[in-house]
């Protein structure tokens, strides 16, 4: 078994005991990866993911960076 059948399979014995709708993920730095953005969407379970404010990401048809001037937190959402 695969590690992405592996976290699949560990979200559906989750969401036997938890709502997804109470399900927030939350990673660091290390943890951007568009498979994992990609599954958390499919699963549709939220997530919050810190990065470096010189990163850019493609939101709503365009490259930015989530980091506003000024502020140590900014909140992206679809």
């Amino acid at each position: 078994m695969g590690a992405w059948a592996i976290v699949k399979s560990a979200f559906k014995l989750i969401f036997q005991y938890v709502k997804r709708s109470r399900i927030r993920l939350s990673a660091d730095r290390g943890f951007p990866d568009d498979d994992l953005f990609t599954l958390f969407d499919e699963l549709k379970i939220d997530y919050t993911i810190r990065v470096k404010g010189s990163v850019k990401v493609f939101y709503r048809g365009k490259w930015v960076k989530p980091v506003i001037p000024g502020q140590r937190v900014s909140s992206l959402r679809t």
